[in-house]
This record gives structure tokens, C-alpha cells and sequence, in this order.
């Protein structure tokens, strides 16, 4: 085992960290060296973390792929005039090229807010409808 760091005295230029950093915590670092039964104690545990995290994450993902997505699109009204209506009254909704549509995520988080976003939206289609010519100024980037 090293000699413990609190006691080598630093090459010249180099700061000594039993200087700047607290006893007990440069003796942890010395505890838990790479290679230590401690280090391989503590790298087995972390991997075993990651293993578990990538596995909730693969059931999350694959829970993602089998939900509906939806996108609205129309060939009467300018979508894309509609999403700028929208973002006027605090709604930030994305936007697709092909077919050229509004996406809108809503989960059971968005619940409380279902309802007004549809008000919303509604209220949106109607002042597009309203307005003659009238094209939107933004454009979808995916």
C-alpha cells in the first residue's frame, strides 16, 4: 500500500493539498487508493448502479415506443400561423415538416392543463380562419 498522501511532501510547484484539504478526507482518498479492496468495493457497487439505471432506462424507452404520439395538421388552415397564435398566449407547441403539423406532448403531468390548452387551440384555428392571406413567419427546424 502507498504511503499515505498527508505524509509525502510535494514535488516543488505543486500545491500541498494537506495544506488546503482536510486530514480526514485526504486519509478517505488514501482508504479507497485504485486498486484497494475498497476501490473494487466501491467500482462493483457503481456498476452494478449504472446496470440498474440502463435497464429502467431501456423500460422507459421501450414504455415511450409503445405510446401514441399524435400531430395535428391541416390543409385549411396554416398550422404554423396557428402555433404563432398559440405562443402569443404562452403555449410553446413544436412544429413538423412533413407532414407539416403541430406536436404536442401532453402526459398526465399536463393534466390540470388539458383542457385550457384545447380552449386555446381552438380559440387559435378560429383567429387564423379569421384572417385572410395571413401566413406564419416561423417554419419547423425538424
Amino acid at each position: 500500500m502507498p504511503a499515505p498522501c498527508c505524509a509525502v511532501t510535494p514535488p516543488p510547484g505543486l500545491v500541498d493539498l494537506s495544506k488546503t484539504v482536510p486530514r480526514d478526507w485526504l486519509q478517505w482518498v488514501d482508504s479507497v487508493w485504485m486498486g484497494g479492496a475498497d476501490w473494487n468495493k466501491r467500482k462493483s457497487r457503481a456498476r452494478k448502479a449504472v446496470r440498474e439505471i440502463a435497464a429502467e432506462l431501456i423500460k422507459l424507452y421501450a414504455a415511450r415506443q409503445a405510446t401514441k404520439g399524435y400531430a395535428f395538421g391541416a390543409d385549411t388552415v396554416d398550422v404554423f400561423r396557428v402555433s404563432e397564435v398559440m405562443a402569443e398566449k404562452g403555449w410553446v407547441p413544436g412544429l413538423v415538416q412533413k407532414p407539416r403539423a403541430i406536436h404536442r406532448m401532453m402526459s398526465l403531468i399536463h393534466a390540470d392543463s388539458m383542457d385550457e390548452y384545447l380552449d386555446d387551440l381552438r380559440a387559435a384555428v378560429g383567429v387564423v380562419r379569421q384572417e385572410v392571406g395571413s401566413t406564419a413567419k416561423i417554419q419547423a427546424t425538424y
